[in-house]
């Protein structure tokens, strides 16, 4: 069972991406994420003076979860 986003805030760097409570996050920066430590690991890795990170994520659908994935720049670290 991949990691879930349980709260986006409002208007935040998730939220402006496009990601919603619910989705699941399947990969950080094309790393596969097993868990919230793998995922929480990855974040504290970014590097200070760009901290953008790329998410792999399932959204759910009337048919299932559909992949997708994106950018999101991180305004402070």
């Amino acid at each position: 069972e991949f990691p879930m986003i349980t709260n986006v805030s409002y208007r935040g760097p998730g939220y402006n991406a496009g990601l919603r409570t619910g989705f699941l996050i399947v990969s950080v920066n094309g790393a596969t994420t097993h868990n919230i430590e793998e995922v929480n690991a990855a974040l504290a890795a970014l590097p200070i003076d760009n901290p953008t990170v790329t998410l792999g994520y399932n959204f759910p659908t009337n048919l299932g979860y559909m992949p997708s994935r994106v950018s999101v720049r991180f305004a402070n670290k």
